[in-house]
């Protein structure tokens, strides 16, 4: 008796994002163990789910996939020699809507059901394949928040000095 082993199918495994920006929530943060021994360390991994109303079909090919939209940070909160902050902390900056503060604690209830914007690219991994990579997380303004431009620079006229306020002619 034969076995069905599964069904042929032209379609990529692994569904690819637009490059672009894409409206997300965070749905989950937990302890990342790289598999293949490519540890970098301790990690989190990130699961989102699309919430655009305009991402609908895309996240419900994604579902039906069994895709998430994923990402890895390791678990570093510090800055580098020239002061750019590691991935994780730019990341919860992002969603928090500020700067983490010296000595703060990080928990994942600050960042989990955040909203933000995701920047996807297209980067081929160690294998060579192209796959979608969330490059960084931006905060959402709030709505109905004008970005205020900086102040336009007043020029103040000064009255020339009087005639004979010490003038060396």
């Amino acid at each position: 008796m034969a076995v069905k082993l599964g069904t042929i199918s032209n379609q990529p495994d692994y569904l690819l994002l637009d490059p672009g920006n894409y409206r997300v929530r965070v749905r989950a943060i937990e302890p990342f163990q790289s598999q293949g021994g490519s540890d970098f360390g301790p990690a989190f991994k990130w699961t989102f789910d699309l919430i655009d109303p305009a991402d609908a079909d895309l996240a419900a090919d994604l579902r039906d996939r069994g895709q998430d939209l994923t990402a890895i940070t390791s678990a570093k909160l510090g800055v580098n020699s020239s002061g750019v902050p590691s991935k994780l902390r730019a990341w919860a900056q992002a969603c928090i809507g500020r700067e983490l503060l010296e000595g703060e604690d990080l928990t994942d209830d600050m960042i989990l059901g955040k909203v933000v914007d995701a920047v996807v690219e297209q980067k081929a991994d160690g294998k060579n394949i192209i796959r979608s990579r969330i490059e960084k997380l931006v905060a959402v303004r709030a709505p109905g928040r004008r970005q205020t431009a900086a102040p336009a620079a007043v020029a103040v006229a000064t009255p020339p000095p009087a005639e004979d306020e010490g003038a060396p002619f």
